[in-house]
């Protein structure tokens, strides 16, 4: 971002003082034009300096409010520590100015002379709006799940379950159990839940849930393939008419070009009716479980609906 972004809804109004005014004069200057910083400007209109708000009121407590002899030159920034900005320069390259030398205004010119100052203040302020919007638009991107909006819907399918006299169960893999978690905070889902198999491991998922070894080998643990004899396994194996399996990659290691991290396949199964779905998450770890929960619940909620 160029110094003009920061200025260019600034007052054009630029105002400046002699060396030799005194601070008592500074002060009036200060109150009357409410700003916090003045350009010090030798007859030849050279900048030698700023003196600021802050500079003004320290000797005024200093010197027990006898400032009216005290003059600019004498409290203003030193030449060593001043530095000048241009409307094309970078506020990041900027600001790394400032602080080393540790000031907090700026004056900005260009080829006709003086266009504004610059406080570290607006500097910060630019900075953070600028890294803001992109926060923004990374929390805009990543789906926002409701916890309460989870239990409503895993109240649902316990109740369209009861209705149905079927039962449900879960095999879970990147999820951890979360499924099953949320489904059994439901009261009286005893009556319709049987049961859930976590199954990180590929062992798991063949002499547990009858995952052929050659669709392990072929497509990865990860892959559609496995989700659907994942369910279908975990449907078979504890006898139940409804089943949810999920297998993907959390992160925040894990990763590949061919399968990043955030992807996730669920698959739902419903008195013999199979879907599976692929879907790629955004956020961190717990986002992406916790995005995968809410999902694999809507998916076999419109399933069972």
């Amino acid at each position: 971002m160029k110094v003009r972004c920061v200025i260019e809804n600034k007052e054009k109004a630029i105002y400046c003082i002699h060396p030799e005014e005194t601070l008592f004069n500074c002060m009036k200057i200060f109150n009357s034009r409410h700003i916090r910083a003045l350009i010090v400007l030798s007859p030849e209109a050279e900048i030698l300096g700023i003196v600021t708000e802050r500079d003004v009121t320290r000797i005024t407590w200093e010197k027990r409010g006898n400032i009216a002899d005290i003059k600019v030159c004498e409290a203003m920034t030193p030449a060593k520590y001043l530095t000048t900005a241009t409307l094309e320069d970078d506020i990041t390259d900027v600001m790394a100015v400032m602080t080393k030398k540790g000031v907090r205004h700026v004056p900005i010119v260009d080829d006709a002379g003086l266009s504004g100052i610059m406080s570290i203040t607006e500097v910060v302020k630019a900075l953070y709006e600028n890294v803001s919007e992109d926060i923004q638009l990374m929390r805009t991107n990543r789906k926002k799940v409701s916890i309460l909006s989870m239990k409503e819907k895993a109240k649902e399918i316990t109740e369209l379950l009861k209705e149905k006299n079927w039962k449900l169960a879960t095999a879970e893999s990147c999820t951890g159990g979360l499924i099953s978690s949320t489904v059994t905070e439901v009261s009286g889902v005893s009556d319709v839940f049987a049961g859930a198999v976590v199954s990180y491991s590929n062992d798991i998922k063949e002499s547990t849930l009858n995952v052929s070894s050659e669709t392990l080998d072929k497509f990865g643990a990860v892959s559609k393939a496995v989700a659907e004899e994942m369910v279908r396994g975990v449907a078979k194996n504890l006898n139940v008419d409804t089943a949810i399996a999920v297998t993907g990659i959390a992160g925040p290691t894990g990763g590949s070009e061919d399968k990043p991290v955030g992807l996730v396949y669920i698959a739902t199964l419903v008195d013999g009716q199979l879907k599976v779905s692929e879907n790629i998450f955004g956020g961190d770890r717990r986002d992406v479980r916790m995005q995968t929960v809410e999902l694999a619940l809507s998916q076999l909620l419109e399933m069972l609906s």
